[in-house]
């Protein structure tokens, strides 16, 4: 076997194997502790300012020999990154600390990436009224995995990131309080980047009424930008083109409740909505410029996240509510029917009785689903700690549950289920158990 060490101070949040390159690319956070000693001596062993995150990439030729072939560094915490086409995309965040700003150390204002200075112009000042930290992106070609390709810093109030296959989208909410501190609505602004071989350009900034439940709820399609957003006691769908303009719009939708999951697939999207019942839209998208709701289904419980899984099937996993008291009272499966986006139905369901949430609602690399292999897998949490499900499911027979185990082990991160072969590994902070998707039996579990 063989193993890479973050080192001290370090945290890994994320690795790429790039199988055709024979190259892995770990992804982490490094302290401010250590860089502090190594820039600038034991006076700035507390300066947040000198944290950054960090890309390294080892060339695995050999397995059992990883052997380091580059690393990068940006200012701030690590937020996200993707792999496209041999080139890592590294998302941070850095946070200027009024306390910490001195005007004769700008490294504690502005951003630097492998211990240089972002020059000003890769920073953009969107015009905002105020911000207090910058959205950093960097581009690593993989051939040159100690160089940076690009980097670009934009001044902001900090977000989420979305990425589509042309482009990054950073979008941020600010919200409006009444006098009783209650809150009134929200404005979402978003800020458009093109990313292509490495190469990032700022191209558009935009607005729109509302926040977005999580990254599903916002979607690119030729050229075009669709949102799914919930503003005070409403909700609306926008779609905006390349400048960021709004061109089409549906509101006033679903009024008294908000925007639990959503999900796109070409010119159809789908979301649902709770407060008293579920109701699943489907919204008609294919004339940019005229929106439309097409089909409502209305039962009972929510769905915190969806999933095409397979043709014209749309997998849910939420929570049953008891119709009577509107209490959730365990989690439930359900698979509809979108093969008429006009009448979508409630083809099958699956209620796990005392099981009393899923870390699938916020973290969906949490849900393990293959429609090809005929697997849906997540972890719930019950009276008696954590639980391992795996379902299948087909027309005839609807869901069955193959496997029920208890999760060992503990950690601040999701349970994740993954499967090689015919074996699943169910995967809890220091410890792994194997099982067989032959019989669902255990095969061995491993403690690190």
């Amino acid at each position: 076997a063989a193993s890479v060490d973050a080192g001290s101070n370090n945290s890994i949040h994320e690795f790429y194997v790039v199988p055709g390159m024979k190259k892995l690319v770990v992804v982490g956070y490094q302290s401010g502790e250590l860089l502090g000693k190594e820039m600038a001596g034991d006076s700035a062993y507390s300066n947040p300012h000198l944290s950054s995150t960090v890309a390294v990439t080892y060339d695995i030729s050999d397995p059992l020999k990883p052997v380091e072939e580059g690393r990068v560094s940006q200012s701030g915490s690590y937020s996200s990154s993707r792999m496209v086409d041999g080139y890592l995309y590294m998302f941070s965040e850095f946070y200027v600390w009024n306390g910490n700003i001195s005007p004769h150390e700008p490294r504690s204002y502005v951003p630097a990436v492998n211990g240089e200075l972002i020059k000003e112009s890769n920073i953009y000042l969107p015009p905002v009224s105020q911000a207090n930290m910058y959205e950093i992106i960097t581009a690593v070609d993989l051939k040159e995995p100690g160089k940076t390709k690009d980097s670009k810093a934009i001044f902001s109030k900090g977000g989420q990131v979305y990425v589509s296959g042309q482009n990054i989208y950073f979008y941020e909410t600010e919200w409006q309080n009444s006098f009783f501190g209650s809150s009134t609505g929200c404005v979402t602004t978003i800020r458009k980047v093109s990313y292509k071989d490495g190469e990032l350009e700022a191209k558009a900034q935009g607005k729109f009424d509302g926040y977005l439940n999580d990254s599903f709820s916002i979607d690119e399609y030729e050229g075009n930008l669709r949102v799914v957003t919930t503003d005070g006691d409403t909700n609306s769908v926008y779609v905006l083109d390349k400048e960021l303009d709004i061109i089409g719009s549906i509101e006033d939708l679903a009024k008294d409740e908000r925007v639990y999951s959503a999900r796109f697939m070409g010119d159809v999207g789908y979301f649902v909505t709770f407060r008293e019942t579920d109701p699943l839209f489907s919204v008609d998208l294919s004339d940019p410029k005229k929106p439309k709701i097409i089909g409502e289904l209305k039962i009972p419980g929510f769905s915190e996240y969806l999933h095409f899984y397979g043709e014209d099937q749309l997998l849910g996993i939420g929570m049953n509510v008891d119709e009577e008291t509107m209490i959730t009272d365990g989690v439930k499966l359900t698979m509809f029917d979108i093969s008429d986006k006009t009448d979508v139905k409630e083809a099958d369901t699956y209620i796990l009785e005392n099981v009393y949430s899923t870390e699938v609602g916020y973290d969906y690399k949490a849900a393990l689903v293959d429609p090809g292999r005929n697997i849906i897998g997540f972890a719930g949490y019950t009276e008696g700690g954590q639980n391992y499900y795996l379902f299948a499911y087909d027309k005839k027979d609807g869901f069955v549950c193959n496997m029920e185990e208890h999760i060992n082990g503990n950690a601040m991160r999701s349970t994740r289920g993954v499967y090689i072969e015919d074996v699943i590994y169910v995967v809890q902070g220091n410890i792994i158990e194997a099982y067989s998707l032959e019989d669902y039996k255990k095969v061995d579990d491993l403690i690190l």
